[in-house]
């Protein structure tokens, strides 16, 4: 009996204390990276230099998932999560990923009031588009990916079914995003419906790919790329860019509430945890 008393307090230690740590170190470090964006910026402003400015907020998840991969694993833990940032055979989707975040931005262009010839007038700047995309993929969804889908899914799936992990990161992501949470009551609400949603969508890629952040980066870029796209000036930002990013969010929701729905045993499966 002594020695199953031991056990058990060692046991949750074990499994509970890296991820506490991980969600710790993430918000830690991206609060740095936040309080360093606050500062002032004597550079003009242009395109490049928002993302610039957030590099210390959106590579926190990086940064943390680095620090946890060394502690716990060494050169061994810090190679495997480097080697799942490269592209493997699934990166052909790459374009079907890209061209689904376009597909529903335009969607909600649409709802917010875009016609479909205004839509089809983009493609005039669709150059600035794909900028958009590199610019998210290596600014933005390499620096939050390495974390959330890099190290913290992959430990969490070890003990947990596919929907119990993705439902835990989506959690921990939504909470990194304290800001955006400020802003009000509606958009927090509809903004954490679209971080569940995408979070479930993002888990299922992520074992379709095989464990390939890269594909998972992608589609992060591919989220936030149209977003930023459609609010450059001459493209579509006489659109509101609250109601655009607050229905964009919604669509996602919907999109992985009804993944969760249709795919009820991925989400309640323990064998699938295990495999």
């Amino acid at each position: 009996m002594a020695g199953t008393a031991v056990t058990r307090p060692t046991t949750w230690a074990r499994r509970t204390l890296p991820i506490s740590g991980f969600t710790f170190l993430a918000y830690a470090f991206s609060l740095l990276g936040f309080l360093v964006l606050m500062l002032p910026s004597t550079r003009p402003p242009d395109r490049l230099s928002p993302y610039v400015r957030r590099l210390g907020v959106v590579y926190g998840p990086a940064l943390a998932a680095l620090v946890m991969a060394s502690s716990l694993r060494g050169r061994r833990g810090v190679h495997q999560l480097l080697r799942s940032m490269l592209p493997n055979r699934r990166w052909v989707v790459a374009p079907a990923i890209i061209a689904a975040g376009l597909i529903a931005t335009a969607a909600a262009a649409r709802i917010c009031g875009a016609s479909p010839g205004q839509i089809l007038g983009t493609i005039h700047a669709w150059p600035l588009f794909f900028a958009h995309v590199a610019l998210q993929f290596f600014f933005v969804g390499c620096g939050e990916e390495m974390g959330w889908r890099g190290w913290l899914l992959p430990r969490l799936r070890e003990r947990h079914t596919a929907g119990a992990a993705a439902t835990i990161v989506g959690a921990i992501w939504g909470v990194w995003h304290l800001p955006i949470l400020l802003t009000g009551i509606r958009t927090a609400a509809v903004f954490l419906f679209g971080v569940f949603g995408l979070s479930y969508l993002f888990t299922a890629l992520w074992e379709y790919s095989g464990g390939s952040v890269f594909l998972i980066a992608v589609a992060h870029a591919a989220v936030n790329a149209p977003l930023s796209w459609f609010n450059e000036p001459g493209v579509l930002a006489s659109l509101p860019s609250e109601a655009l990013f607050e229905t964009a969010m919604g669509i996602y929701g919907v999109l992985g509430l009804g993944f969760v729905i249709a795919r009820c045993r991925w989400f309640f499966s323990v064998e699938q945890a295990q495999a």
